[in-house]
Formats: structure tokens, C-alpha cells, sequence
């Protein structure tokens, strides 16, 4: 985790103009800047990590480190996140493995319910973590399993977050992040949830997260997310 976590340092991170003065990868799908394909590499590492999340929970010393380092992380995530979703400088076949990479790297950090808190406090973190769940609501370059692991990423953090206050205060983050247009989230949920309800598989794997975002939602009736779902 050192290892990668050395090569994902917020202090290497290139400017986004830079990056779109000359194309981003090479021929061979490595990028033209070593920094920025180190960290690429660091992230994937990261990622693969995902499938011994009980080690990583059992050993606090782990998360700690995470947590720690998560504002350098945050800082890649969100280079990332710009140069392939609002510069546009990354083909489709690429947004579509960053949408995931960026989700997993969430489900690695977010392995104990502290730590979860402690990252969803920092600034950026819930804000990214919404974006992600409301990119592609009209299936161009994802399809319904990714837009399943976004709004997963986000509701995954604000069910940690339970009891109150603390999850008012990251309800208006979300809030804020949607520039305050709570029926937009919520339309788009509930527009997700009918679409997985089409498929026995689907239905299964992501009935339960779409739910649990309108459980959050209700349980604050005087916040807007809570007037926009009724």
C-alpha cells in the first residue's frame, strides 16, 4: 500500500491544460506523462486489492494509512475525472474503465466504518463521489451495471454515516454538488431502480442500493432530497 500510495503523492499532479496541449496516451495506451502513468498504475494496484477486503479491514493500521493519504488520492481521482468527463481528452472505451477505476478506489478506502466517516469528511470526497453516481443517465458509454457502481459508491458513504448529524451535513454536500437540484438525483434513482428491475440479475445486485439512497433520503424529512422523493 506504501508502495502505491508513493506514486499517487497530490505534489505530481499535472495541470489539466497541460495535459490537453498534446494527446494524453501513447499508441500503446500508456500515458505520455510518467507521473500520471504511475499513477494510473498506482490506482490499478489499489483496485486489486478490492477482492481481500477482510484483510484490509482487519488490519487498522491499513485504513489509517488510507485515510491518511486520501487527500493526495482525491487529488488523481479528480485529474482523472476532469480530463476524461469535462475535458473529454479520453476516448469512451477509456471514461468507461476510469468511471470504474474511480468507484473501486472508493470501495478499497471505504473498508471500515471510521475510516469511511473520516474520507467522506474530506473536502472533494462526496462531491466526486456524486458526480460519479449522475454521470451517463443517458447510457452513451456506460451501460446499467456501471451507473449501478456510482450510485453504489455514493450511497454506500452516506448509509456509513448514520445517526444524525453527521449525515446531514454530507446530505448537503451531495446537495451542493447537484447545484442544488434535489429531484434531479432523485429522478434519476428512481429511473435507475425501474431499469434494474427489468433484469432477474440486475434487480438483485442493485435493487438494494437504490433503496438504500431513499432510505437516507427519509430519514432527514426537512431536507430537500427527503420533499423531492415524496
Amino acid at each position: 500500500f506504501e508502495a502505491f500510495l508513493e506514486n499517487l503523492q497530490a505534489s505530481k499532479v499535472p495541470s489539466i491544460e497541460a495535459s490537453q496541449s498534446a494527446s494524453l496516451l501513447k499508441a500503446d495506451h500508456t500515458f505520455r506523462n510518467p507521473n500520471v502513468d504511475r499513477a494510473f498504475r498506482a490506482l490499478r494496484g489499489l483496485i486489486a486489492t478490492a477482492p481481500s477486503t477482510r484483510l484490509v479491514r482487519s488490519k487498522p493500521e491499513i485504513c489509517e494509512l488510507l485515510v491518511a493519504r486520501w487527500p493526495d488520492v482525491l487529488n488523481w481521482l479528480w485529474y482523472f475525472y476532469i480530463a476524461c468527463f469535462e475535458k473529454n481528452i479520453l476516448s469512451k472505451r477509456f471514461k468507461k474503465d476510469m468511471h470504474w477505476s474511480i468507484c473501486m478506489t472508493y470501495v478499497v478506502a471505504c473498508t471500515r466504518d471510521n475510516c469511511t466517516l473520516a474520507i467522506a469528511k474530506i473536502p472533494g470526497t462526496i462531491r466526486l463521489a456524486t458526480l460519479i453516481c449522475m454521470l451517463d443517465t443517458e447510457y452513451t458509454f456506460l451501460d446499467k451495471e456501471d451507473t449501478y457502481m456510482g450510485s453504489f459508491t455514493l450511497s454506500y458513504i452516506l448509509q456509513i454515516s448514520h445517526p444524525l448529524p453527521v449525515d446531514i451535513f454530507l446530505m448537503d454536500e451531495v446537495l451542493e454538488a447537484m447545484g442544488g437540484d434535489a429531484k434531479r438525483l432523485v429522478d434519476t434513482t428512481i429511473a435507475r431502480l425501474m431499469d434494474a428491475l427489468d433484469t432477474p440479475e440486475m434487480a438483485e445486485k442493485a435493487v438494494a442500493t437504490y433503496v438504500a439512497l431513499f432510505t437516507v433520503f427519509v430519514d432527514i424529512p426537512s431536507h430537500p432530497f427527503a420533499a423531492a422523493l415524496l
